[in-house]
């Protein structure tokens, strides 16, 4: 027995209205679509690179050189401006 009949379905609104009316476990968290058909949560991160002081990629891998900023729930650093500062 097939749990979920509508992913074998040939009626395009069945698969869209599952994927709305259900969450998936992923990787990048639990994911929930919205009618539109775009995430319910964007999972967009806004980050800043602090503590820049030469141009080697190494420093990139240290840990506190990318703060994120946003979304709040996952902030771990405040920004600093003006952008010049940072460095």
């Amino acid at each position: 027995m097939v749990k979920n009949q509508s992913q074998y379905s040939l009626v395009h609104w069945l698969p869209s209205s599952s994927l709305v009316s259900h969450k998936f476990e992923t990787v990048v968290g639990n994911i929930r679509f919205g009618r539109n058909g775009e995430w319910k949560r964007s999972r967009v991160l806004m980050v800043q690179f602090q503590g820049i002081a030469d141009n080697r990629l190494e420093i990139f891998e240290q840990a506190g050189t990318r703060v994120v900023l946003h979304p709040p729930e996952w902030r771990s650093g405040e920004p600093i401006a003006p952008f010049a500062a940072a460095r």
